[in-house]
């Protein structure tokens, strides 16, 4: 085979693989809380935002071995008015669907006993996922499955998570956030069919 028709099969194989390709399900973005709220993993074309807390200054309390992200002074009714907050966004020619957000939650005495997941699909009308809060944390003890909700997104996806029905000004602390799917490229197939490959004479 001489170096151009190698040239044009290797053109060819590379298009095959970059184009039109879905990934399989795999962590999106984890954060792990070691005094910061930044993402700690991506996946490759996907930016993942730094977790915010609505009001007030998150703390970093130990969580076994480790950190997690704190708040306090949740909404003692059924009210959803304060969250923490975060945004997954899929790289320029890229979808995104997601399918589950875990974490792990532990909540004070007094602290706010549901939990509930909104996002910015629907500018947070409704609950994707709600869930009670434990005394005690334990790994991976929350589980949000989105089901098709989130499908085929190339624009950034927002979430909140609120806290509420709290009996005083307690505290809200979660740890080792996943969020899990799939990502895809929107640019064209290329068909590589024998037909359609010349590598000349």
């Amino acid at each position: 085979m001489s170096n151009n028709h190698f040239c044009k099969l290797l053109i060819a194989v590379c298009l095959f693989l970059c184009n039109g390709y879905a990934f399989s399900q795999i962590n999106l973005a984890t954060w792990t809380f070691e005094n910061t709220p930044s993402v700690t993993t991506t996946a490759a074309n996907v930016i993942a935002s730094d977790v915010i807390l609505s009001s007030g200054t998150p703390t970093y309390p130990t969580n076994g071995s480790g950190k997690a992200i704190s708040g306090a002074s949740f909404s003692t009714s059924a009210t959803l008015t304060k969250y923490f907050e975060f945004t997954i966004t899929p790289a320029t020619n890229f979808t995104i669907s997601i399918s589950s957000i875990v974490f792990s939650s532990q909540i004070s005495s007094t602290g706010p006993v549901n939990w509930a997941i909104r996002s910015s699909i629907n500018s947070y009308a409704t609950n994707l996922s709600t869930g009670t809060n434990p005394t005690a944390i334990s790994p991976d003890n929350q589980t949000a499955n989105l089901g098709t909700t989130i499908q085929n997104v190339a624009t950034p996806v927002t979430f909140r998570i609120y806290g509420y029905n709290a009996s005083g000004s307690g505290t809200f602390r979660f740890d080792d956030l996943k969020i899990s799917g799939t990502i895809t490229t929107t640019l064209p197939f290329i068909n590589l069919s024998r037909s359609n490959i010349s590598f000349g004479s």
